[in-house]
């Protein structure tokens, strides 16, 4: 069994990249990504010029959600000089995420063969931030220079972007995109057109924070005097990128990296079974410190050997298989039953919006065989684990 993985040319230990983020910002936090298992990293935004000063601030619901609509990002010289003691001090491959104003194209080349010959192993063309030039848009606001989603938004900026890059540098060049459109496939069509060697999809919706009902709908940023609209990150992106990275998967002759949610290693294995060849991730390295990237590297390698598996190519795009349209699903027949014995008679599972099948009889729940529909969803409901799927 190996746990080495090739993307684009570039061997790597193993799947796990470290994303773009406040945890890749600094030569301390890649060390530390790499002492804890990570193989990749993808440092901190870095720009030419910075659009405004920054500082981080997130909505945080650990386990749940994350919006950063305010950070500091790199500048040029910063970022040259983190990839410079990233490569003699660490082992991990270094893809540098980077962005610029659309309209230059001779400066995004510029970003780009400063981080070649700074040492960057790749280069990950940043359309996916919306908390820069895309948030100002939202706000029905005139933008005077795209940066982010803004270009990710338009396959054919994205194609002129990735090919100025392209023909810029000799490393691989991974444009990561933003979730922000109607179909994820255009513009890594687009992309990979203009001779991208992969492609980053890894959360980034458009979102905004709850707000305090109590105290005049202020919003949940702390130590904010607003909201923009930001980045959302955490567990509650997860399955919308498994749709993104499957999509993108089936149209593309190129890898794809996956993210958005991964917090686990099985989130992980999950997200590589959809298509990923690499997992990155961000959100969850905040909340739980560096060690949960061991976490995640030691389940992902002890999945793939107690399951048998050679390599982590064998369970990539696994899942594939089964994606069909709705009209071509095939329903199988199912009924609850319930296990007395594991059973508290809490009734969590009667009178469910949907449901007809689960009634009441002398303070227990009771089955109705011809009103089960097999949805399952009671299942999930039944904090005992007292509910089973019986096949008809």
């Amino acid at each position: 069994m190996t746990t080495e993985v090739e993307f684009a040319g570039l061997k790597l230990r193993n799947p796990f990249v470290a994303a773009s983020g406040p945890e890749t910002s600094s030569i301390e936090k890649l060390i530390k990504c790499e002492d804890n298992g990570a193989a990749a990293v993808s440092t901190k935004l870095s720009l030419m010029r910075q659009p405004w000063p920054g500082q981080l601030r997130m909505y945080s619901v650990p386990g749940e959600a994350s919006i950063v609509c305010h950070d500091r990002r790199l500048d040029m010289d910063e970022g040259f000089e983190l990839v410079r003691r990233a490569k003699e001090r660490t082992n991990l491959v270094i893809f540098v995420n980077i962005t610029h104003p659309s309209e230059d194209l001779e400066g995004w080349q510029t970003l780009a063969r400063g981080f070649e010959q700074a040492g960057a192993d790749a280069i990950e063309l940043n359309l996916i931030c919306p908390n820069i030039s895309f948030s100002v848009k939202r706000m029905g606001e005139a933008i005077k220079e795209s940066h982010g989603a803004a270009i990710g938004q338009n396959p054919d900026t994205c194609y002129a972007v990735t090919k100025a890059v392209k023909e810029a540098v000799s490393i691989p060049v991974v444009p990561k995109l933003t979730p922000n459109v109607n179909d994820i496939t255009v513009t890594a069509l687009a992309c990979e057109r203009a001779g991208a060697d992969g492609i980053c999809i890894a959360g980034g919706q458009s979102a905004l924070p709850k707000v305090d009902i109590y105290a005049g709908g202020k919003p949940d940023y702390p130590f904010l005097d607003g909201a923009s609209f930001g980045s959302l990150g955490g567990p509650v992106c997860l399955n919308q990128s498994f749709a993104l990275v499957a999509q993108a998967a089936r149209a593309l002759k190129i890898p794809v990296i996956g993210g958005g949610g991964i917090s686990t290693w099985q989130d992980a294995i999950m997200m590589m079974m959809w298509g990923a060849t690499l997992v990155t991730a961000c959100t969850v390295i905040m909340w739980e410190r560096f060690s949960v990237i061991r976490d995640i590297v030691n389940g992902m390698e002890k999945f793939l050997e107690e399951q048998g598996y050679s390599s982590f190519k064998d369970i990539t795009g696994m899942s594939l298989k089964y994606l069909k349209a709705s009209r071509d699903l095939v329903v199988e027949q199912a009924v609850a039953t319930i296990d007395y014995d594991e059973c508290i008679d809490c009734l969590k599972c009667v009178e469910l919006g949907h449901c007809t099948a689960i009634v009441e009889q002398d303070g227990k729940a009771v089955v109705i065989p011809e009103e089960c529909v097999g949805c399952a969803i009671c299942v999930r409901v039944c904090p005992q684990g007292a509910i089973h799927m019986k096949a008809l």
